[in-house]
């Protein structure tokens, strides 16, 4: 009788971690294409900036299905058969390819937050200059 898994286990349960950050992605593409939408296209600037962040909502979902992807890889190490401590199992192919795919995914993700919290932070003094200015 071998003892329940624990190194497997570990990884399917931390397979809410992508789960949830593609979630927020998710949303963060939705947002994104909101905004899209409420911009005047008769203005030639819009359109630009309308590609913009069209290309970045883009980028969103492709890293949502990147975390979604990572977190299903997760998720699938429950079924390995792996005692605790088991270092051949923390070494197995399968489970080095799911934490890759989670590093990878989280290492997009951190590099679209910092290429956008700038914009954010340009766009959130124009949204408070716009309110305090009536």
């Amino acid at each position: 009788m071998s003892e329940p898994s624990t190194c497997g286990q570990g990884l399917a349960e931390n397979a809410a971690l992508p789960a949830s950050l593609a979630k927020v992605t998710e949303a963060m593409a939705a947002m994104l294409e909101r905004h899209m939408i409420a911009l005047d296209m008769t203005d030639p600037r819009s359109a630009a900036e309308h590609a913009v962040y069209d290309e970045l909502a883009a980028a969103h979902r492709r890293i949502a299905d990147q975390l979604r992807a990572a977190a299903d890889r997760m998720d699938a190490q429950r079924d390995l058969p792996m005692g605790p401590h088991d270092m051949a199992a923390i070494a197995h192919p399968a489970t080095t390819q799911a934490f890759q795919a989670l590093v990878e995914a989280k290492r997009h993700l951190l590099a679209l937050l910092r290429d956008t919290a700038d914009e954010d932070d340009a766009m959130l003094e124009m949204m408070r200059d716009a309110t305090h200015g009536h």
